[in-house]
């Protein structure tokens, strides 16, 4: 499911959405909203991902790190779609953290609604 598939759920990132001390539109907008894009992308398949998964897919923009896990968590706010994103622990290995977008029975992404 593409952006242009569901515009609905898939509002336009605003140049303001993301905020910070060291936020600076000019310099940050476009990796960030890119970033963003491409989690969101990669998530509808609404399987399980970590966040070194997430980092090898997206790896061709800049500085990464930290900046997917925050990424991740924009998908729960509204601006960004509000979607139920669950996360848990790796049984395996404690220190390592999955996320998954829930979807609903047809396939699309569930909101939250909180």
């Amino acid at each position: 499911m593409a952006d242009d598939d569901q515009p609905e759920l898939f509002p336009e990132i605003p140049l303001n959405a993301f905020g910070g001390r060291t936020y600076d539109p000019e310099k940050d907008y476009q990796r960030l909203a890119s970033q963003l894009r491409q989690v969101r992308t990669i998530m509808l398949d609404g399987r399980k991902h970590y966040l070194t998964e997430l980092a090898k897919v997206i790896a061709s923009a800049s500085g990464i790190g930290t900046g997917l896990s925050a990424r991740v968590r924009d998908l729960r706010k509204p601006k960004f779609g509000g979607f139920e994103i669950e996360s848990g622990r790796d049984p395996g290995k404690p220190g390592r953290w999955w996320y998954r977008m829930k979807l609903d029975d047809s396939g699309k992404p569930v909101r939250r609604t909180h």
